[in-house]
C-alpha cells in the first residue's frame, strides 16, 4: 500500500460469527469493515481515512466509502466504475485512494472546495471529470490518464503537476489561477480569457488551442492567441517554429510562457509592448532580438536559453532574476551613470561564484559582498568571476552586487549597482 506521508492503516475486523474480514478483499459478502489511518506528526495526530466496503450480493459488486477529509466522503462503484466525492471543505493531501484502479469517471459534487494531492493516482484507467464551481484549489498530482477534465469556473491556484496526460481540457471561465506544468494537454479548450494558458500547459509541446463559439474575450491573429481589444498576447497559437516573429504595435503585454519553447530565429517587439511576463520567450534559440524603449518590466528568465549574444537595453527598463543568459551583453544609449547589469549569484562549498552580463564599452567591474557593517570589494575583467567568502563573516545571510565603471577624465565614472543576490554562508 503506497503512501507518501502517512502510516500504515490500524485495521480493526469487525464480522459476523467466525467471519474474519479485510477492507477491500472480494469475494466476502455481508462484510462491513472499517479500517482508520491515524498520521502523527511533531504537533498533532489526525485521523486521515476511514474506509468502508459493502457487498451486492445480487451483483457480486462492492460499494467502497471513506473520509478523504474533515467533512468530505468518498464512494466508489465497483458496478459503475464511479468514485463521487461530496461534503463540504477540503479534501485531505495525499491520501493515495486505495481500490478505485478501474474507476473511469471521477464525480466531485459541489460543496468541496480543495482537491488534495496524490488522491486519485490509484485511477489507472482514463476517467472523465468535472471541476464544480465550489473548487478553488487542487494540489499537485491530483489526477493522471483524464479523457477530458472541465474547469466550470475561475481558479485560485492550480499547483504543479496537479493533472498529468490530460486528453482534453476545457475552461468555461477565465483561464487564471494556474502554475506553471499545472496541466500536461493534448487540446485547450477555451471559453473566456487566457491569461494563465501558457503557463498552465508549459511542457505540453503538442497542445492544441480551440477557441470555443461563445467566446468573445479572445482572437487569433498572426497565429497569435489574442485578447479580442489586441493589448494581450496570451500564447502562440500553433507551436511551431518561427522564422520571425513581429508583435503587433497594438500589443501592450506579453504573458509569462507566452512562447516558451518554440524555436524562432528573430523577435521584433511593437512600438507599444511595455510588459514582457516570466519565460516568455524561454529556451526559443532566438539568434537575434529586438526591444522597444517603452518596454517598463521583463521578468525573470524571460529570455533564457537562447542563441543572440547582443542587445539593446534601455535605462528606464526594470528587470527580473537571470532575464538574460551571462553571455549576452547589454547595449545602452544613454549615461553611464544610468546603467546597470543583471547579476545571477551562487554558493558552492563556501565558493561564491558572481555571473553577470557585461555592457557594451565598460571593461571594469567591481564586485561588493555586504554583511551588516562589513563591506569587502573585488575589481574584474570578467563576468565570471569567483572569490572565497571572507573568513570575517559570520554563519548568516550576506549580500552581492556589481557594478561597472570607466575612466573619464582620470575620475572613476561607475554604473548603477545590479539587482542584489542574498547568499548564506553557513
Amino acid at each position: 500500500m503506497r503512501r507518501e506521508t502517512y502510516t500504515k492503516f490500524l485495521a480493526v475486523a469487525i464480522a459476523s460469527a467466525t467471519t474474519v474480514g479485510m477492507v477491500g478483499v472480494p469475494g466476502n459478502e455481508n462484510v462491513n469493515v472499517k479500517a482508520e489511518e491515524v498520521t502523527t506528526t511533531a504537533n498533532e495526530t489526525t485521523t486521515k481515512s476511514e474506509q468502508t466496503t459493502t457487498s451486492d450480493a445480487t451483483n457480486n459488486k462492492n460499494i467502497i466509502t471513506g473520509k478523504c477529509g474533515n467533512e468530505v466522503k468518498y464512494a466508489y462503484d465497483e458496478k459503475t466504475k464511479e468514485v463521487r466525492v461530496t461534503g463540504k471543505g477540503e479534501m485531505w493531501d495525499g491520501m493515495y485512494i486505495q481500490d478505485i484502479e478501474d474507476a473511469n469517471k471521477v464525480i466531485i459534487e459541489d460543496g468541496v472546495t480543495s482537491i488534495g494531492g496524490y488522491n486519485f493516482l490509484e485511477c489507472h484507467n482514463e476517467i472523465k471529470l468535472e471541476i464544480p464551481a465550489s473548487v478553488k484549489e487542487i494540489h499537485s498530482d491530483a489526477f493522471r490518464d483524464v479523457t477530458k477534465v472541465v474547469f466550470n469556473t475561475t481558479m485560485k491556484e492550480v499547483h504543479p503537476y496537479a493533472f498529468r496526460y490530460v486528453d482534453t481540457v476545457e475552461f468555461k471561465a477565465d483561464v487564471v489561477g494556474f502554475d506553471d506544468h499545472s496541466i500536461y494537454a493534448n487540446k485547450a479548450i477555451i471559453h473566456g480569457e487566457a491569461q494563465d494558458l501558457a503557463k498552465a500547459t508549459f511542457g505540453s509541446y503538442s497542445c492544441d488551442y480551440v477557441i470555443a463559439d461563445d467566446n468573445n474575450k479572445v482572437n487569433i491573429k498572426s497565429k497569435m492567441l489574442i485578447s479580442a481589444d489586441e493589448k494581450v498576447v496570451y500564447s502562440l497559437a500553433e507551436r511551431e517554429s518561427k522564422d520571425q516573429m513581429i508583435i503587433p504595435d497594438t500589443v501592450v503585454k506579453i504573458q509569462p510562457y507566452a512562447f516558451s519553447n518554440v524555436d524562432i530565429n528573430e523577435i521584433k517587439f511593437g512600438a507599444n509592448v511595455e510588459e514582457i511576463g516570466a519565460n516568455a520567450f524561454y529556451n526559443c534559440n532566438i539568434n537575434k532580438l529586438t526591444l522597444n524603449k517603452k518596454i517598463k518590466s521583463i521578468g525573470d528568465l524571460a529570455f533564457a536559453y537562447n542563441q543572440f549574444k547582443n542587445v539593446t537595453v534601455y535605462t528606464g527598463t526594470k528587470f527580473g532574476d537571470n532575464v538574460f543568459d551571462t553571455k549576452v551583453t547589454l547595449k545602452y544609449t544613454g549615461k553611464l551613470k544610468k546603467m546597470k547589469t543583471l547579476l545571477n549569484s551562487n554558493i558552492n562549498n563556501g565558493t561564491v561564484k558572481a555571473n553577470f552580463n557585461k555592457i557594451s564599452d565598460v571593461k571594469n567591474y567591481e564586485i561588493t559582498i555586504k554583511q551588516g557593517k562589513k563591506t569587502v570589494k573585488y575589481k574584474t575583467t570578467k563576468n565570471n568571476y569567483k572569490f572565497k567568502i571572507p573568513a570575517s563573516f559570520k554563519s548568516g545571510n550576506f549580500k552581492v552586487s556589481v557594478r561597472g565603471y570607466k575612466t573619464v577624465k582620470n575620475k572613476k565614472v561607475y554604473t548603477k549597482s545590479s539587482n542584489t543576490v542574498i547568499l548564506e554562508k553557513e
